[in-house]
């Protein structure tokens, strides 16, 4: 426990100074480093060969220089294709708590299928370093604010669940998550959206619309977190990784943010606060 809440300062401290102080191409590309290590960890879950993770390392950094090109070099066309795809993604989460229900009852062999997990994973860590970009561009504290719901809503879910958590919540997929703790967390999530509705410019309706889309939003990044025991448990390991002493992977640290992200900013623009 020492172990993992050292660690766990160290993450939040260099994770506070990057979002406030870099600017955001700098900390796009920081971003773009953090989801290096989460292709690596990636490749393991997935079980590649050599040769398929040459090839599946080499894809994503195309697809990633190719994105941050177009950011560089054409400022007008990048909001709107950034936003179309993470649309995309954003309908994809959404899908999420079905494919999920789904899969505990009959598992979906394409969930789990090689050539799957390839794509999804490139996409879902494109779409994270593209939603958390675009948040830092309007202003870093879009991204505080994210990362306090996902993470306020993770740390409620987990305390709540070990004290009170009686209801399996995906006993199947992640047995160690329970209903209780489920609604704790989206409860923290809807208060955390309405102490921050005091400080943002919107009206009543946005921020009706804000605060639901708040509470939407955690119920996905659950999903998240979900879907990763899932493609854990199928591997038959505990943590995506061990970077992180006492957390395991990156992808244990993010997988609730890369499903949650996208719904999130594509959320601000349809309510018009973006």
């Amino acid at each position: 426990m020492k172990q993992r809440i050292i660690t766990g300062l160290i993450m939040v401290f260099v994770a506070l100074m990057s979002i406030i102080y870099l600017p955001t191409l700098y900390f796009s590309i920081s971003l773009a480093l953090v989801c290096f290590v989460g292709i690596s960890e990636w490749d393991s879950l997935i079980d590649l060969s050599k040769s398929e993770s040459t090839k599946f390392n080499s894809i994503f950094w195309l697809i990633i220089g190719i994105a941050f090109g177009f950011s560089y070099h054409s400022t007008d066309l990048i909001p709107p294709i950034a936003i179309y795809f993470l649309m995309i993604m954003s309908v994809f989460w959404l899908a999420m708590p079905l494919i999920l229900s789904v899969y505990a009852k009959s598992p979906l062999a394409c969930l789990t299928y090689k050539l799957s997990l390839v794509i999804l994973s490139i996409l879902t860590l494109l779409a994270f370093i593209l939603a958390l970009s675009i948040l830092h561009g309007k202003h870093w504290a879009w991204v505080i604010l994210l990362i306090t719901l996902v993470a306020g809503a993770d740390s409620m879910a987990y305390f709540v669940g070990r004290k009170i958590g009686k209801r399996k919540l995906a006993p199947s997929i992640s047995p160690g998550k329970s209903i209780e703790g489920a609604l704790a967390g989206i409860s923290s999530g809807l208060i955390i959206a309405i102490i921050a509705a005091f400080w943002i410019d919107m009206n009543i309706l946005q921020t009706l619309g804000f605060i639901i889309l708040c509470g939407i939003m955690v119920i996905i990044s659950i999903c998240g977190d979900l879907f990763e025991s899932l493609i854990k448990r199928h591997r038959g390991v505990k943590d995506s990784g061990t970077i992180l002493p006492g957390h395991g992977g990156v992808l244990d640290r993010i997988d609730a943010l890369t499903a949650a992200a996208p719904l999130f900013v594509c959320g601000l623009f349809l309510l018009g606060i973006f």
